[in-house]
């Protein structure tokens, strides 16, 4: 009987271990989400802002789309959106 309670609380411990792996991971999705919501509203959806470079999702509505090959617009210096 004593190693078969040894066995049950290894177990026990594994699951408690488990647990709490999913726990903080779900709690880690979570807060970056709500982190990526609130730089997605607050920011434009910009990547990254610098004083000479902006990434952006999407490009401003005045440029054509046959002008644009790659998916992301880097522009630099002057440009501004």
């Amino acid at each position: 009987m004593d190693q078969e309670q040894q066995r049950y609380q290894r177990a026990h411990a594994r699951v408690e271990a488990l647990k709490g792996f999913y726990v903080h991971a779900a709690i880690f999705v979570l807060v970056n989400l709500g982190l990526f919501a609130i730089n997605a509203l607050t920011a434009g959806m910009a990547l990254a802002r610098d004083e000479n470079l902006v990434v952006r999702l999407h490009p401003p509505a005045s440029v054509s789309s046959y002008q644009l090959t790659p998916s992301l617009i880097l522009t630099t210096g002057a440009m501004t959106w």
